[in-house]
């Protein structure tokens, strides 16, 4: 079991820390997305969201267990699709910036 973000926006990861605390689980993203995660959410502030604190992820490679990993960015600097058995996980990656 692991927590995989996709991408880091704030509304896309604010359970993360609950997930990992209650389950053990690793928590995984992009490196591209973890080195500007508080500037990629300053907007999160400007609408009246708290920024979620999350734990340090572990570096998404190209292949995670069962599935391929492609780098799509375009939606954030580090999102990323997940591939498997013919189907693609984008979660955001079709909304370019």
């Amino acid at each position: 079991m692991a927590v995989v973000a996709t991408h880091l926006h704030f509304d896309h990861v604010a359970a993360v820390a609950d997930l990992v605390d209650s389950t053990g689980a690793p928590f995984y993203a992009h490196p591209a997305d973890w080195a500007v995660y508080k500037t990629l959410n300053a907007i999160a502030e400007e609408w009246g969201f708290r920024i979620p604190d999350i734990p340090t992820p572990r570096p998404l490679g190209e292949r995670l267990w069962i599935f391929d990993v492609w780098h799509t960015l375009g939606h954030t600097p580090g999102s990323v699709s997940l591939v498997v058995d013919g189907s693609v996980f984008t979660r955001d990656t079709p909304f370019y910036r």
